[in-house]
Order: structure tokens, then C-alpha cells, then sequence
């Protein structure tokens, strides 16, 4: 006899036959997860407070040395510069005019020092002409007073035997006066030649000590103005450091990476900062993390990414880095992180001092040890004292 819900009790024992696929499918999924939750490797990331592209090579500031008005200026963002090219030139006319002037002193001073010279020379060789001249004289002068010496022994020889012969009576006493007076003239003409040698020494002193009086007149002008042409050289010297420092030059080849917003007739002041250069050369990545994200976290060697601002990394892609340095102390309440960059898209333009944020995966768990992890931390934190409640009226 049929049963009048046959056919649902046949649809129910199809169905109570079907009923293990949805729990092996169930259990089946269940193990993925499991082996996925207890054997899977997940990376954790530390992202960078802040970061920004920095050019390997440190950069150059540009400041002022002096206050002034700038008459020149080229300062162009991201314009190539050399070694010594001009970036601000500041208003130095008056340092020119006053340098002009010393120099002109030092040229008026030149001729009259070369003149000054010459006659210091020209009373050098007097000294010695006169000299030379005098010893001359004295040798002609000498044979002249032994001349006259001579003469005057024979004179006295002569006026001797005419004295022994008048005393004899043979010569008379007018002979022996005129022997007499011979002697006495050749005697004053001894005595005269020896006074005119005598006289040419002193000649030769005085004109030898005033020629020095002189020299050393002209080497105490010629002193004075040297020591003008030195003061005035320093002068020189001293104008041209002060035209210099108001010429503000490149101080190495590179960029222009930063540069003030500066214009003809403007005032600057001492210190202030005109620009910055970045030498060419590779680019590397400066990124600054909290203490307690990076101190025992991050650690060289580690890759990291690098995603700039202004930049969507959907569209222009991001950096692959490397970390290098990790500072051991924190600055600021920051810890600074150098990375070196491994990729750059070629869609990406980079240059100096772009900024953005750097994510470093510093390890790699297990979502379990993961879990396990949050609720340590969780419930080993601290716990808040309560208030303490009142029980006053």
C-alpha cells in the first residue's frame, strides 16, 4: 500500500544521503584556514613618521657673509651651476671706488720710490768716485811733501856748512842769512804740503758724511713712502675681500635644489640662507620613525618602499629601497634611517629633497604567533587605577 507523502519521503532520504558534502567542504576549508593561520608567513611593515629623497652627497647651503643690496641675481630652482659661478651679487661700489683709489695711490707711489732709488744709488757711486778721487790726490800730494822734505834737508845741509865756513870767515855773513832764509822757506813749504794732505782727508770726510747724511735722508723718505705703498696694498687686499664677500659664488658643481625668492634691489641681511646646491650623484632616501618602531625593529639590510607625495602610486608606481644606516640615538623624538634606492620606476621623476613615507617590513610570522602576540601585549599592558569613590555626604 502506497504511502500518500511517498514522494517526500523519497526526497528526504536523497538528501539525508547527500548531507556529508557541505561538512566535508566546511571541514576541508577549515584546514586550509588552519594550516594557513598555524604555517603561513605574513609580513609586518613600520611606516616612517616623515621622509623625504636626499642627494647621497650632503648638500651645500648658500648664505651671506654681509648684509647689503643685491644688484644681480641667478638663482634658478634646479638650474646647473659650476664651481665659482655667480648666484647674488650685492651692491660693492663703494669698496670699488676706495679700492680704485688705493690702487692709484700705489701707482703714484711706484715712479717716485724708483726715483728715490736712483739718487740713493747715484750718492753710492759719488761716495766711492769721490773715493777714489781723494786717494789720488793724497798719493800726488804725498810725493809733493816728500819733495818738499827733501828740499828742505838739503837746505839744511847746505845752510849747515855755510854756518861751519862763516864761522871759519871764509863765507860772508850775507851767504849765511840767505842759507838761513832758504831753510826757512822750504820748511813752510814743507810745512803747507803737509797741511794740503791733511786738508784733502778732511775735504774727502765731509763730502763723504754729507753724501751719507744724504742717503740716509732719502732711505728715511723712501721708508715712509714704502711703508704707504705697503698700506695701501693691504688696503687693496682688504677692499678686494670685501668686493669678494659680496659676490656670493656656487661653492661646488651640482643644483640649485633651493633657492629664495629674491629680486634685483632687494635687501638681505648676514646669515641669511640664498640657497642650497646638490652635487650630481645618487639619490638616497632619509626617513624618520618613532623610537619604538624603529629601535630593535629595523635593522639594515631590510627592504623597504618608498611612495612619494604628489606622486599616487597607483599610477606612478613607488621605490623599492634598502636600509643602511639606523641611527642609535633619537633626535627630536625621531629616529633617523638611511635607505638606498634598489628600483626606480622609469615613469617616477625624482630629484632632491622630495618628500613622502617609507614602509620597511621587518619581519615575517605566523597569523597565529601574530594573534598570540596582540593578546600578550593586551593583557600584559597596564592597568588604569580606578578613582577612588567617595563615601562622603
Amino acid at each position: 500500500m502506497s504511502s500518500p507523502f511517498s514522494r517526500s519521503l523519497r526526497a528526504i532520504e536523497s538528501e539525508r544521503g547527500r548531507g556529508w558534502l557541505p561538512v566535508a567542504v566546511a571541514a576541508s576549508l577549515f584546514a586550509a584556514w588552519g594550516g594557513w593561520f598555524l604555517l603561513a608567513r605574513v609580513p609586518l611593515y613600520e611606516t616612517s613618521t616623515v621622509a623625504r629623497i636626499e642627494a647621497t652627497a650632503a648638500a651645500h647651503p648658500v648664505d651671506t657673509r654681509v648684509s647689503g643690496r643685491a644688484v644681480r641675481v641667478n638663482l634658478s630652482v634646479g638650474a646647473p651651476v659650476q664651481a665659482g659661478n655667480v648666484l647674488v651679487e650685492l651692491d660693492a661700489d663703494t669698496e670699488r671706488l676706495a679700492r680704485d683709489e688705493a690702487r692709484a695711490r700705489v701707482a703714484a707711489l711706484d715712479p717716485e720710490i724708483a726715483s728715490i732709488r736712483r739718487e740713493i744709488a747715484a750718492e753710492e757711486r759719488g761716495i766711492e768716485d769721490e773715493r777714489r778721487s781723494a786717494a789720488a790726490a793724497r798719493d800726488e800730494q804725498r810725493a809733493i811733501v816728500r819733495e818738499m822734505q827733501a828740499a828742505r834737508g838739503l837746505a839744511e845741509e847746505d845752510a849747515t856748512r855755510i854756518s861751519r865756513l862763516r864761522a871759519r870767515g871764509i863765507i860772508s855773513e850775507q851767504e849765511d842769512a840767505r842759507a838761513r832764509a832758504d831753510v826757512d822757506q822750504r820748511r813752510a813749504a814743507s810745512e803747507a804740503a803737509s797741511s794740503a794732505l791733511a786738508r784733502i782727508d778732511r775735504e774727502q770726510k765731509t763730502h763723504e758724511s754729507d753724501r751719507l747724511v744724504r742717503i740716509q735722508r732719502l732711505r728715511g723718505t723712501l721708508s715712509r713712502l714704502e711703508g704707504e705703498v705697503t698700506t695701501s696694498t693691504a688696503t687693496v687686499k682688504r677692499l678686494d675681500y670685501e668686493v669678494e664677500r659680496r659676490t656670493i659664488r656656487a661653492p661646488i658643481d651640482g643644483k640649485i635644489a633651493e633657492a629664495s625668492d629674491l629680486r634685483i634691489g632687494a635687501v638681505v641681511r648676514e646669515g641669511e640662507r640664498l640657497a642650497a646646491i646638490v652635487p650630481e650623484g645618487p639619490l638616497r632616501v632619509v626617513a624618520y620613525f618613532a623610537p619604538a618602531s624603529a629601535f630593535g625593529r629595523v635593522h639594515a639590510g631590510q627592504p623597504g618602499t618608498v611612495r612619494l607625495q604628489g606622486f599616487p602610486w597607483a599610477e606612478y608606481g613607488s621605490l623599492q629601497a634598502r636600509v643602511t644606516r639606523v641611527a642609535n640615538e633619537e633626535r627630536d623624538g625621531l629616529v633617523r634611517v638611511e635607505l638606498e634606492v634598489t628600483r626606480l620606476p622609469a615613469s617616477l621623476p625624482i630629484s632632491h629633497a622630495l618628500p613622502g613615507s617609507v614602509e620597511v617590513e621587518v619581519e615575517r610570522v605566523a597569523p597565529s604567533w601574530l594573534v598570540l602576540r596582540m593578546l600578550g601585549g593586551s593583557l600584559t599592558r597596564p592597568l588604569q587605577a580606578s578613582p577612588p569613590t567617595g563615601t562622603g555626604r
